[in-house]
C-alpha cells in the first residue's frame, strides 16, 4: 500500500485506522498530504 516511510509519519503524525473508519475523507487528504511530501524529499 504505502512505503514505510508514509506510514511511520503518518502514525507519528495520529493518522491512524481508527481516523480512516470514522473519517475517511480526512484520511484520505492526510494521508495524500503525506505521500506529497516524502515524494519532494
Amino acid at each position: 500500500m504505502f512505503s514505510w516511510p508514509v506510514e511511520h509519519m503518518a502514525e507519528c503524525e495520529g493518522i491512524i485506522e481508527a481516523l480512516k473508519a470514522n473519517q475517511p475523507m480526512e484520511w484520505a487528504g492526510k494521508m495524500n498530504a503525506r505521500v506529497n511530501q516524502q515524494r519532494k524529499s
